[in-house]
């Protein structure tokens, strides 16, 4: 929470003003373990356009508040151009207009830092989900978009002749194209893993062997044609030269 431009007690109808401005305000008083998308549903926005809907009304208060400072230096003027007194103050209801404006934009300024500290933890939480994602169950080849955007969790970018290539410098086939990387290290891994997984197989059918031996082969073949998290230190190496 930022810190009120006057002192407690200074000015009452300012501290009024800001306690209920403060209260009323949806964006501070969301609890912080909300996601993204209530936040959407709860604005009719995105975080992005929030913020840039709350920094247009801070503008906007901040314009006001100049509008009455220059309107007490008019009077100001006018008095000396006059011959009489200049004011000292400005009128108790200007001032008291000027204030509930300044604790407007004060609050204002508390949602708008609340809102950037929200949508960087989303950004922070996205990176990291997407992060995970990357190689998450091994080279299986699994393309998202067309043009591809990625393949298995690894983001892709085209070269400036179109081919594409894995640019993901977590991975270990960065930099790679992503034909290589179909060809060389996923079909290979797959149909390694399909083979292991035949030979558990035969194994588990196999009745010269003892029960328990054979019901450990058949959760081996299980496990080798599920789709489940792959260890890091599991993938296959990078090829030579590519």
């Amino acid at each position: 929470m930022s810190k009120p431009r006057y002192k407690p007690g200074e000015f009452p109808d300012y501290d009024s003003a800001l306690a209920h401005f403060r209260g009323i305000s949806a964006v501070l008083n969301v609890t912080s373990h909300m996601n993204e998308e209530t936040w959407k549903t709860s604005f009719r926005g995105g975080l992005m356009d929030l913020l840039e809907e709350y920094q247009d009304k801070w503008d906007r208060v901040a314009e006001l508040i100049d509008n009455m400072a220059q309107v007490f230096e008019d009077k100001k003027l006018k008095a000396r151009r006059l011959g009489q007194v200049e004011p000292e103050t400005m009128s108790p209801d200007l001032l008291e207009m000027k204030h509930r404006q300044e604790a407007r934009a004060d609050v204002l300024l508390e949602e708008i830092a609340k809102i950037k500290s929200m949508l960087a933890n989303f950004e922070a939480r996205a990176k990291k989900e997407q992060e995970d994602k990357i190689l998450q169950y091994g080279p299986v080849g699994m393309a998202k978009g067309e043009p591809c955007q990625e393949i298995d969790g690894q983001p892709t970018r085209a070269d400036k002749e179109g081919y594409l290539f894995i640019d993901c410098p977590k991975s270990p086939y960065d930099q790679m194209l992503v034909s290589d990387y179909r060809e060389k290290v996923s079909k290979p891994w797959r149909a390694s893993r399909r083979a292991e997984a035949a030979a558990a197989r035969a194994k588990a059918e196999d009745g010269r062997l003892p029960q328990a031996e054979r019901d450990k082969w058949l959760a081996v073949s299980t496990k080798l044609l599920r789709t489940a998290p792959l260890p890091w230190d599991e993938l296959p190496p990078r090829p030579e030269g590519l």
